[in-house]
């Protein structure tokens, strides 16, 4: 059923960004904090100041990541658990040699990675503009 596989899709893009963002919270610099005590800021105004700016490109990077964990997880669902769904398609497509359709069913999952990826890159760009040259428009 879908509630299973939800659960595996969850829970392995969860930890994944979980941890991202644990490690960017733990990592942020002593000085910054530094500063905010100097500054006699309330632990609110260091939240919304000092510490959110710091870590929030690191949670979108975590982010960026999940998803494309998700996507490859969704798949990998869907061949051993489901008789619906893309993943279900390129198996079955692959087990009678139907190669366009299941080549077809690849291209759309790349496809569908890369759009949402490219989603998450461009909210972190309008969330943080002032992130690593990473999340910036090329030219």
């Amino acid at each position: 059923g879908e509630p299973p596989r939800i659960v595996v899709v969850a829970i392995g893009s969860f930890f994944i960004a979980w941890i991202t963002m644990l490690e960017a919270t733990m990592g942020v610099a002593h000085g910054y904090l530094e500063t905010a005590e100097s500054l006699e800021l309330t632990r609110g105004q260091r939240l919304r100041r000092v510490l959110v700016p710091a870590v929030l490109p690191e949670y979108f990077v975590g982010l960026r990541i999940a998803v494309g964990n998700a996507v490859l997880l969704i798949v990998g669902v869907e061949f051993v658990m489901s008789s619906e769904g893309i993943g279900s398609l390129i198996w079955r497509s692959w087990q009678i040699f139907a190669t366009e359709r299941m080549y077809a069913g690849i291209v759309c999952v790349g496809l569908l990675g890369y759009v949402l990826t490219k989603l998450v890159t461009i909210a972190a760009r309008v969330a943080v503009p002032w992130g690593p040259k990473s999340m910036k428009r090329r030219r």
